[in-house]
């Protein structure tokens, strides 16, 4: 109820798809609580070995390195939920398992506002009797764990006691208050006939009052600690009879048998896995409600579109793109289908001409031998006449060495009467037939 009414006085709580579900005859008017945040605080405690019905959270687990994860992901939430203000005062969230938690959401925003929504613990008591089927000793203990938690973790100054049931007996001053304490700007008058109205539709199921708690056999500090909130809700000094009673709630007598403990840590896991998929279905919800209002955007475009007029459409930019864009495309459509169709003709050609000079192949092969036939026989001519022409140039050779040699011979010898050497004549003669070895030879017979 008093998130409700924060959420209409301008606090940002997230969007609507955003929050748990809410369950009638249960909470009608729903549970303002941000599913991020929520899941974010029941893995936490699990990791921790701990749950909403079994808050022993270890001494320093806080500064442990096993939390770095949760920090991230805590950082990751308290960005996306400041960028997500849309020009609210303040924003915040609502999650009774941040009484257990707040340590580690204190030392990622030092100084954050705490609201502490106080009701009385013989109500508290009831409603978790019918929805959890808790004794109530364990009520009362959870109650006395949670509210100390509170005081000794959170700073005076830095929280805000409210009452439950003031909002019943005067509604208007307990919201003026609350407003006031919490720095927010004061609600104007349809916003505050809004708040009013869901306090009056909101029902108190459990009542009780302080009488009923101290006739009751309630453990004593619950009811101290009943009296200080109050008491500090109302601005008057505190009582206590003893100096910090938040120090002693963890060390409550239990009045549960020796497996409570481990079934109570099991439903803690259970919480922790529906939150997680509660989580993965939430996130795919806001997908699909984020793709579905793009879907109505654009159809909502579409529709603009068409019913533009004529004159309107043509004088568009967009429009007058489109033109330009397609006649470049009708351009290049038409040099494409010039090019496929000398493309096909040139293939025609090529297959016909194939086509009919495939019966001459044979022929080509066989006058193609043909020629390499006469092409190796002129080489073997040239060839001849290569030798032809040496023979001849070698006998020319000879005939002039033969002459040059009967020269030197007359010389050598001399010249005798009746004419040259007997037998000269004849070798000059036949000097063309005579080889240059039996030439030597007769010159040598001759000169001895």
């Amino acid at each position: 109820m008093i998130s409700g009414l924060l959420k209409k006085a301008g606090v940002y709580l997230g969007e609507e798809v955003d929050f748990l579900p809410r369950h009638e005859g249960e909470n009608d008017e729903g549970f303002w609580e941000h599913f991020g945040f929520y899941a974010l605080n029941e893995r936490l405690l699990l990791h921790l070995g701990a749950g909403w019905d079994l808050p022993e959270l270890p001494p320093g687990w806080v500064l442990r390195g096993d939390i770095a994860p949760f920090r991230e992901d805590a950082l990751n939430l308290i960005r996306r939920m400041g960028d997500s203000m849309n020009g609210n005062p303040a924003w915040g969230w609502k999650d009774p398992r941040n009484s257990i938690t707040i340590e580690f959401w204190e030392s990622l925003m030092p100084g954050l506002k705490v609201v502490v929504c106080v009701r009385n613990p013989m109500e508290v008591a009831a409603s978790l009797g019918k929805r959890n089927n808790i004794s109530f000793a364990a009520a009362c203990r959870l109650w006395l764990q949670y509210y100390g938690s509170l005081l000794e973790h959170v700073p005076a100054q830095n929280r805000v006691i409210t009452l439950y049931e003031n909002y019943f007996a005067n509604p208007d001053a307990e919201i003026k208050r609350l407003m006031e304490q919490l720095g927010l700007p004061v609600c104007s008058a349809p916003v505050a006939d809004e708040v009013r109205d869901m306090v009056n539709k909101t029902l108190h199921h459990e009542k009780a009052s302080l009488e009923q708690l101290l006739a009751s056999d309630c453990d004593p500090r619950v009811v101290e600690m009943y009296r200080r909130l109050r008491a500090e809700a109302e601005g008057r000094p505190v009582n206590t009879q003893s100096p910090n009673p938040a120090l002693t709630t963890t060390a409550v007598p239990r009045d549960s048998a020796p497996g409570e403990k481990g079934d109570l840590l099991l439903r803690g896991r259970f919480h922790a896995e529906v939150a997680r998929r509660e989580e993965h279905i939430h996130r795919l919800s806001r997908e699909n409600e984020q793709l579905r209002q793009f879907l109505e955007n654009f159809k909502a475009e579409l529709t603009a579109i068409n019913f533009m007029s004529s004159t309107a459409l043509g004088t568009h930019p967009f429009a007058r793109n489109l033109a330009t864009m397609t006649e470049r495309a009708i351009a290049l459509h038409g040099m494409l289908s010039y090019k496929r169709s000398q493309y096909a003709a040139l293939q025609g050609r090529v297959e016909a001409t194939l086509k009919e000079t495939k019966p001459m192949w044979p022929r080509f092969i066989r006058c193609s031998n043909t020629i390499n036939s006469v092409y190796r026989m002129f080489k073997r001519l040239r060839k001849q006449g290569k030798l032809f022409t040496l023979q001849r140039e070698l006998n020319d050779l000879t005939y002039e060495l033969l002459g040059t040699l009967t020269h030197i011979t007359a010389v050598t010898t001399g010249h005798r009467a009746g004419g040259s050497f007997p037998g000269l004549e004849c070798c000059l003669t036949e000097k063309i037939n005579m080889d240059v070895p039996n030439l030597m030879q007769l010159l040598r017979i001759r000169i001895s």
